[in-house]
Parts: C-alpha cells; sequence; structure tokens
C-alpha cells in the first residue's frame, strides 16, 4: 500500500541552549573537562600547552593556553557553534567527537567562557556567558573585539574560565574558591590526572605545563616498561574494521621493587589491584583505565595485579566500542570480547603464577628464621632462643648483653620439653577462618602503629609471629588493599 502525504508544511526548530547544559551535566569534571581542551589543542598541532591557575577568591580563573595554529575569527564563530561538525566527518587521529566538547565541558566547570585565538599575528576573541544561555535559552555569542589581558602571539588558542564552578552546589563550591589552599589542590590533581590520560602524548614530545611556576608533567607508564615482560604484541583483525594493536604486560612483584620503583608503578595512591585490566587508548589518548571492562567471568582480584593490557584504536571505532559523549567510557562488543578472551586468559594464568610463587616463598623465608634453636652440648640437646632471630634481635637490642643471657637462659630453661611431647596436639584446634584473621590482623596492626612502628616492619613482624605465619596470602592482601604499601 503507498502512502502518500495529503498536505505538508515545514518548520525548523533549532536546538535550544538547554541541551548544553544537559551534556555538561553528562559527568564532567574538572579533569575532564580540561581534557576536552587538551584535545582540541593537540587537534590543532599544539606542541606546548599551559593550564594555569589564577586564585582571587570567588573571581578566581582558569587559563588553558596552547601554540597550536589558531583559528581565524570565521573558524572562531564556527567552533563555538553547538556540534559544528560531526565525527565522522574527522580524519582518523582527531582527538575529537562531536564538536560540543569545548562549550558542554566549559559549561561544566564555569559560567563564562571566553576563547581567544590567533592566527597569522590576527587576533579574534568570542566570549559565552552561560547565566545568559540559561535565561534565554538561546544561542547567544559576543565577539570582543580586543580584551585587557590577551598578549599578542602570531598563533595559538587560549580559553579561559571564569566564575568558576568546582561543585554543582553553591555552598560547597564557594568553600573551595575562598579558601586559597584547597583552590590549589586542584592543581596536583589536574597533574596526576593528565599525566595518566597523557602519557603517550607527553612521551612523544607534548609538552604541558601546570601552576604559577610552569611545572612540567610528567608521563606516567601504566606499564612500567624499564622492569615489566611483554608477553603480547599483535595486530587484532575484526571484520569490517581497521586492525587495531594489543599489547599485553606482566608487572614485577610489588615487593621486590624498591621505594622509588614501587612509586613508579602505582600512582597517587591507587590501588595496585585496581591498576590491573585493560588500558583503551583513543589515539594515543587514555579513555578508560583499570578492571576489566563488560567482559563476564573477569574481575579485579589480587591473583591478577600483575596483568595489563593496551589497546590502541583510532576513532573509526567510536560507535562500535559505544564510546561515551565525554570520551571517558567504552563497552566492548561480542566480537571483540571473543578476541581478546585468549590473550587476557593468558596474562591473568602468568599473573595468578607469579602471586603464587611469591606467597610460596615467602613462607620459605619466614621458616629460615627460626625463633628456637637446637644446640647441642656435653650432656646431650638443648632448646634455646635464636638470638639471631629478626624480631628478638630488635627487641632485645637495648638491653645489655649480661641481662640479655640471663633472660636466654631463663625461657631456655624453663621451656617444658616434656610436656610439649606429650602433648596431644589433635586435641588443639588454632584454626581461623578469613574473617577471624582479619580481625585479629586489624588489632595487631593498630597495636605495633601506636608505638610508632612503620608499616614495613609491621608486616615482617606479624608474618613472623602465629597464627599469622600459616596465613601468608591474606596478611599481604591486608597490607596492599589497606593501602599501607
Amino acid at each position: 500500500m503507498e502512502y502518500k502525504d495529503i498536505d505538508i508544511s515545514t518548520y525548523q526548530d533549532p536546538p535550544k541552549a538547554d541541551v548544553v547544559f544537559v551534556l555538561g551535566d553528562a559527568g564532567y569534571t574538572l579533569e575532564t573537562a580540561i581534557d576536552e581542551i587538551i584535545d582540541n589543542s593537540i587537534s590543532a598541532g599544539a606542541k606546548c600547552i599551559r593550564i594555569r591557575f589564577f586564585y582571587d577568591g570567588i573571581n578566581s580563573l582558569l587559563k588553558i593556553e596552547d601554540d597550536g595554529k589558531g583559528m581565524t575569527s570565521d573558524e572562531l564563530r564556527k567552533a563555538m557553534e553547538y556540534a559544528f561538525y560531526y565525527s565522522a566527518n574527522r580524519e582518523l587521529n582527531d582527538l575529537g567527537r562531536f564538536g560540543v566538547g569545548l562549550k558542554a565541558a566549559s559549561c561544566a566547570v564555569c559560567n563564562t567562557l571566553y576563547v581567544t585565538t590567533f592566527k597569522a599575528n590576527t587576533y579574534s576573541c568570542s566570549k559565552i556567558d552561560y547565566q545568559e544561555w540559561k535565561k534565554e535559552n538561546k544561542f547567544i555569542y559576543h565577539q570582543i573585539v580586543k580584551h585587557e589581558d590577551d598578549a599578542i602571539r602570531q598563533h595559538g588558542t587560549v580559553v579561559t574560565w571564569v566564575n568558576l564552578k568546582f561543585e554543582k552546589e553553591d555552598i560547597a563550591n564557594k568553600s573551595i574558591l575562598l579558601n586559597k589552599k584547597l583552590f590549589f589542590q586542584k592543581i596536583d590533581s589536574v597533574r596526576t590526572h593528565i599525566s595518566i590520560i597523557f602519557g603517550l602524548k607527553i612521551k612523544s614530545g607534548l609538552k604541558i605545563y601546570i601552576g604559577d611556576n610552569d611545572d612540567l608533567v610528567k608521563a606516567w607508564d601504566p606499564f612500567f616498561v624499564e622492569k615489566s615482560e611483554r608477553r603480547i604484541s599483535q595486530q587484532v583483525y575484526i571484520e569490517g574494521k581497521n586492525p587495531f594493536k594489543i599489547e599485553g604486560y606482566i608487572l614485577p612483584k610489588f615487593q621486590s621493587l624498591n621505594e622509588v620503583e614501587q612509586n613508579k608503578m602505582v600512582i597517587n595512591e591507587i590501588n595496585l589491584n585496581e591498576l590491573q585490566g585493560l588500558y583503551i587508548y583513543r589515539n594515543d589518548r587514555l579513555i578508560s583505565f583499570g578492571g576489566w571492562g563488560n567482559i563476564k567471568g573477569y574481575n579485579i582480584d589480587d591473583k591478577s595485579k600483575y596483568a595489563r593490557i593496551a589497546l590502541y584504536f583510532d576513532n573509526s571505532y567510536d560507535k562500535f566500542l559505544g564510546l561515551n559523549f565525554n570520551k571517558t567510557k567504552v563497552s566492548f562488543p561480542e566480537s571483540l570480547i571473543r578476541a581478546l578472551k585468549p590473550l587476557i586468559d593468558k596474562l591473568v594464568e602468568e599473573s595468578r603464577r607469579k602471586v603464587n610463587g611469591q606467597s610460596k616463598r615467602k613462607k620459605e623465608k619466614i621458616i629460615k628464621d627460626p625463633i628456637w634453636v637446637i644446640e647441642k652440648t656435653k650432656i646431650g640437646i638443648k632448646l634455646c632462643i635464636n638470638e639471631e632471630q629478626s624480631l628478638i634481635k630488635d627487641l632485645t637490642s637495648s638491653m645489655d648483653k649480661d641481662d640479655k643471657k640471663a633472660l636466654f637462659g631463663l625461657l631456655s630453661k624453663e621451656v617444658p620439653i616434656g610436656e610439649l611431647q606429650s602433648f596431644d596436639y589433635k586435641k588443639l584446634d588454632d584454626s581461623y577462618d578469613e574473617n577471624e584473621i582479619l580481625l585479629l590482623l586489624r588489632k595487631k596492626y593498630l597495636e605495633l602503629r601506636n608505638n610508632n612502628v612503620s608499616d614495613e616492619e609491621i608486616e615482617k613482624r606479624i608474618l613472623q609471629s602465629r597464627p599469622f605465619s600459616e596465613y601468608v596470602d591474606i596478611v599481604t592482601n591486608f597490607f596492599i588493599m589497606e593501602g599501607k604499601k
């Protein structure tokens, strides 16, 4: 049956400004909003980016400057438009997506946006007052002939955020803006975030400076390649798609590293377990990391903590991966999961073997440092205190030689050898479940911590005492999961 239009009238309903506020509430943080601006700078060919925080109470502001190619006034006008071009029209190495990141991200963290740009020594500046947009529900742009704070340069772009919104609630936001210390703590958070997200770009030569002193942001290497073992490096082919690269690493045992190396292996006190899993890169910019995504059967687990896998995609995979609006999450389709599973299985199994071997060696080490030793005498054998045992040595270090001799002699003499030999050990039940051990462990930890003993020394002492020496895995996990190492 043919369906005919009998009468038709056409009208246009341009998008309302409300849509930008909806997108601005799509999960942006200060860090991910800055990501959007850095993405634009990189796409504009920037080699150097500066992020500057200027403190002045509620009048504080933030600037992001780059040395990219800049824009003409017409190009700036187009860039300020809502969704000026869609990702299907982008180059494969472009970091943008919908053409709304600048406006939506800025809307999430400020009430007033200035974009100043220079191209061939030509100056252009545009302003958005988001309060005006909200009131009028229209896209209103102001062209600024000259702003007093803009220095002339050959090329590049400056994004300025005024009337900052670090928190959605006004009271919480003012508590940060009116506290200089809290305000500048944001710099540390942004610095760490950038070192993670743009680590590969920084390694490739991108310079990102932050703060009043222009501190150079250093790249964080999540795979700790200087000490890790690369187990996988191959191209993966998905039907109808360009091949993408995958690399898999087994990291070294945390306990085998010195303090400097341990700090390289983790970052910002993030738990080692949370850093295992998949690292998704889009054009060498990290999208998401940690955990095993939506792949069934894989969870964050202590046994797989040394397995990390990098996947490198271009932006032609955006739809395939279900990349979200603000470029922070993906969802793997079944065809990709099938390709990844054998590789993940291999790395997870290697990590498990490494963890299991480590626990076994720890038990052996404890046995080699006994509290009691057997000595031969003229009248037979004698059970004596091992004066060189590390814990006993520490506890008696302040005693003089005669006092120690008297103490050890008394303890050795008073050991009830006969009763121990005749004791029915089948009547002794000193087995504990995991919860009981954890309760005892926390109590012991707090007891030693209150005596100003370091976490490293506490772990050492606990592992050398019963019943904890029989539960090495639980003790080791406690110190890792609680962030004590």
